[in-house]
This record gives C-alpha cells, sequence and structure tokens, in this order.
C-alpha cells in the first residue's frame, strides 16, 4: 500500500520546508489554539458535547494533564537503514509494540 504524502516523512518535511520559508501550518499544533480554532469552526453544542469528553469531562482532564506531562521528541539524524521494532516492556522483550507477551 503506498504511503499517503499528509502522512510520515514526507509531511514533516513539507512542514519543516515551509516553516524555513515562514509559512505556518493551516491548522494550529498548540492544543489551546486548535481548540480555538474548533471553537470557532463548530457549532457550539457539538463543541461543548466533544470538549466535555462527551459526558463529565473526567477524560478531557486527564488526557490535559497527561499531555503536559509528556513531549514528543523528535529524532534527527539517526541511523535508519535498519529499522527496529523490538521493545522491551516489564523485562520482557518483544519483536513489536502490541505483539503478545512473553
Amino acid at each position: 500500500m503506498p504511503e499517503n504524502p499528509a502522512h510520515g516523512p514526507q509531511r514533516q518535511l513539507e512542514i519543516f520546508v515551509a516553516g524555513l520559508a515562514g509559512r505556518k501550518p493551516s491548522l494550529p499544533v498548540a492544543f489551546e489554539e486548535l481548540e480555538g480554532k474548533a471553537r470557532q469552526v463548530m457549532a457550539p453544542d457539538a463543541f461543548g458535547y466533544v470538549w466535555a469528553s462527551a459526558g463529565a469531562g473526567h477524560t478531557h482532564r486527564a488526557n490535559l494533564a497527561a499531555f503536559q506531562r509528556w513531549r514528543i521528541q523528535p529524532r534527527f539524524l539517526r541511523e535508519v537503514s535498519r529499522r527496529r521494532l523490538e521493545v522491551r516492556v516489564l523485562g520482557c522483550g518483544f519483536p513489536a509494540p502490541g505483539s503478545r507477551w512473553c
């Protein structure tokens, strides 16, 4: 299956090169800005439903707290000629994320 050009490394490169030329993505990448954009374009009842996580909002608050703790760190200039998917979780080795427990 061919890779969708809107995803993956090619898209990341497009955004990076556009940024060097001073062009920003059409959608914001900061959570608060994206939320504000959604509020502008969605019907108020639809936005409220999604914003409240379609319930009491517990998941929404937990997700916000989680995003405050974690950061995505791009890894540029890495050796990638041999792709490795192996992971270790609680001392057990797996051939790939999501594979069966050892």
